[in-house]
């Protein structure tokens, strides 16, 4: 077989013998659309046991007496039929037909009728003649139909060059007639087969299952976290591994507030399903997006998504039309570029519209509002409280350091009462990091955090401007109850500069790095709020603590 770019053909020869010996008997408006749905289909089933590929090239090449040995063989529709099936319709092949045991010749053939001549008798073959004189595609099918009934019956006719010819140019009719009929199809799965040769599965998986060790190894992965779907009681307590199973809904929306486990329900998941495509040669490919890190391309999921797998755009377009990719997508609510986030929409609801057989994952705030909405019709899910059990498994997982794991553990069976208001993972990450770097658990774990970050921070970056953090965002706690813009802290700021005497802090580094420790969150362009309401009322109650409103006023 040559190929041609992504286009696959017969060889010269083969492709002009067929074309050769069905002139004047295939309609020429279709006969190329049917000749490339041919080779795709030959194409497909070239690695079978017995390829129809080699035997339509034998038959080309071979003079009159290796015909009449190979004719047998070469007729043989009821093998290309059931390939033919195999490919495009299993699950037809895989019901006998009604009052038959099997798929022989004459069900195969009623079936093949269906598709263009459903009123079509095989056996009124009084009309052949007419058929034929008509030049009616039907007389071919009828014509081999006969012939191949005779073989099953223990027949072996006599065959002269002139009935050779026409029982090839009947059974190359046939082929080019049915490969045409089910030319879209096999189109697509030659491109999914295309795609999944130039993917590169294993290597894929290996980089998944190495990041989330990664993540585990630095006590961000593993946590048993929980879902329900919205009024619908049947779903609670379910496990993220049910949500990789969940097959019925081709989109959904996973809702919650900041820091209860969205993006490590996902990681959770892709790795889940990275495990489970390692195992087997086809299967759901994940790709998990972290959407505030797209650009503004023409396609921003589709160009990222391919990119990822090391594929081309083609090729996930058939991935994505045959169900095997699960787009976890990780974040609407962090988009900042409007331009963008607006361009992500369209594309995901796009997206979903197109490829119903595919899987949208998507996180967003619970409370985000929906200035620019997506996905309208997806199921809305949201993450389950912490269970007691679920924290310890998690600090037995993430808690790397010995020592501070052992007192954490022996907190949980001497205190429980302790971790009740630690209902979302950031916060069981908060006591592993305060633990691990004093070893000791702290009575105000907030308190002991924020100073945590702030020790670590300026060890790590040393920024002078973290020094001047934490007073910086007491301010702001005491300024804004909700959101605020980004111009409106400066402003705020900056007097408070003034007030205290401040020369040295830049108040939009300040706001970067508060951003970048996770104490402010931007969910769009240039507005600003504290990431979780717990931090809001820590800073604001530091301020009264150090009477700052006095000063400031």
């Amino acid at each position: 077989m040559s190929r041609k770019g992504e286009r696959i053909m017969l060889n010269t020869e083969t492709a002009a013998w067929i074309v050769a010996n069905v002139r004047n008997v295939y309609p020429d408006n279709s006969r190329d659309t049917a000749l490339q749905a041919l080779s795709y289909f030959l194409d497909l089933t070239s690695g079978d046991d017995r390829p129809m590929e080699a035997c339509i090239q034998a038959m080309s090449q071979a003079n009159d007496l290796q015909k009449q040995l190979q004719m047998k063989e070469f007729t043989d529709i009821e093998r290309f039929m059931k390939d033919l099936l195999k490919q495009v319709s299993p699950d037809v092949l895989n019901k006998a037909p009604a009052g038959c045991t099997e798929w022989s010749l004459k069900p195969l053939y009623t079936q093949a009728f269906r598709l263009f001549a459903p009123n079509f008798s095989l056996s009124n073959s009084a009309s052949l003649d007419t058929l034929k004189k008509d030049n009616d595609e039907k007389w071919h099918f009828v014509n081999l139909y006969q012939f191949r009934n005779r073989i099953s019956h223990g027949e072996n006719p006599a065959l002269d060059p002139a009935r050779m010819t026409e029982l090839i140019t009947s059974m190359l009719v046939c082929e080019l007639r049915l490969c045409y009929t089910w030319a879209k199809e096999l189109a697509a799965l030659w491109a999914q087969r295309q795609a999944w040769n130039t993917f590169d599965r294993m290597g894929y998986c290996r980089q998944i299952t190495d990041a989330y060790n990664e993540l585990c190894r630095q006590g961000f992965g593993y946590l048993d976290v929980h879902w329900y779907a919205d009024s619908d009681p049947d779903t609670t307590g379910k496990t993220i591994d049910d949500l990789r199973r969940r097959s019925k809904d081709p989109a959904l929306k996973l809702l919650g507030e900041a820091g209860t486990g969205k993006s490590t329900a996902l990681r959770r998941m892709e790795f889940l399903m990275a495990q489970a495509l390692a195992n087997n040669a086809r299967g759901i490919i994940p790709v998990y997006l972290e959407l505030n890190s797209l650009t503004d391309d023409d396609h921003p999921v589709l160009n990222r998504a391919a990119r990822q797998l090391g594929i081309e755009e083609t090729h996930l377009a058939a991935l994505l039309a045959s169900g095997e990719i699960c787009l976890l997508l990780d974040g609407f609510n962090e988009i900042l570029d409007l331009v963008v986030k607006k361009k992500v929409a369209n594309e995901l609801d796009s997206l979903n519209a197109r490829y119903p057989a595919s899987r949208i994952l998507l996180t967003d705030r619970a409370m985000a509002r929906a200035n620019i909405p997506t996905l309208a019709q997806a199921r809305r899910l949201y993450l389950s409280p912490i269970t007691m059990e679920a924290r310890v498994e998690y600090f037995k997982h993430n808690c790397k350091d010995e020592a501070a794991r052992k007192l954490i553990l022996s907190k949980a069976d001497q205190d429980p009462a302790y971790f009740e208001g630690m209902n979302t993972p950031l916060k069981l990450k908060q006591l592993v990091d305060v633990v691990t770097a004093t070893h000791t658990v702290p009575e105000d774990l907030l308190h002991s955090y924020v100073q945590h970050l702030l020790e670590r921070e300026m060890n790590e970056k040393k920024d002078p401007n973290i020094e001047y953090l934490n007073v910086f965002l007491q301010v702001l706690a005491l300024q804004f109850q909700e959101e605020f813009s980004m111009m409106a802290a400066q402003r705020e700021l900056a007097k408070c500069k003034t007030a205290l005497g401040y020369t040295q802090p830049d108040t939009l580094q300040c706001l970067k790095l508060a951003l970048d420790m996770g104490l402010l969150v931007s969910e769009e362009a240039n507005t600003l709020r504290f990431a979780s309401p717990e931090y809001q009322e820590y800073f604001e109650f530091e301020a009264d603590a150090n009477d700052l409103i006095s000063v400031l006023d």
